[in-house]
Order: C-alpha cells, then structure tokens, then sequence
C-alpha cells in the first residue's frame, strides 16, 4: 500500500473513452450554440432599429413637419429592437464563457 489515498484532482472511477467523447461534442456543441445566440440577436435587434428609424422619419416627412413628440416615440420604439438583442446576446455571451470552461475542462 504505497498510496493511502488518491490525490484531489484524479477521479475515484476514470469516464470511459465514449463518455470523454461525448461531453467533449456536448460542449463543442455548446460552444457553437451560445456563440450563434451571441452573435445574431443583436445584429437582428440593431436591423429592427434601422427599419423602425426609417420607418419614423418616412412618417414625419410624410406629415410634413416636424412633430418632435411623435419622432420620439417612434424613435423610443425603434429602440427597444437593440435592446432586447443586446439583453439576449449578452445572455448568449455568459452561456459561451461556460461552455468555454466546460470544453476546456473535458479535455
């Protein structure tokens, strides 16, 4: 009995081979689903803004004049687009940093 106890760090019972290769492709599949939950929501939230904006100042060409209440609620509007896709895409960028973490630990 040379070693008494196991050090800290190794597993009483080592995950077989298909087990390292399947955390292993859960979390390269992780990794590109919260970069693509990362990426897209804001660039579909700043297209919101750009086509709520023009949408805004094509109505205030139309009226005629410039009603600064009416552009500033169309404008408020337009943005709440950049919002949401910026919200969900700094959720998609925690989700990443886990993933990373997770790949780099089944290695």
């Amino acid at each position: 009995m040379d070693q008494p106890y196991l050090p800290p760090e190794a597993p009483a019972n080592p995950p077989s081979p298909e087990e390292i290769i399947a955390r292993r492709l859960f979390w390269k599949r992780a990794l590109w689903g919260s970069a693509l939950l990362t990426i897209i929501p804001p660039l579909i939230g700043i297209a919101m803004t750009v086509t709520g904006m023009t949408r805004a100042f094509n109505e205030l060409e139309s009226a005629g004049g410039g009603d600064s209440e009416q552009l500033s609620t169309h404008v408020g509007t337009a943005l709440i687009g950049t919002a949401i896709g910026l919200l969900v895409g700094l959720v998609g960028l925690i989700l990443l940093v886990i993933s990373i973490m997770g790949y780099r630990r089944s290695r």
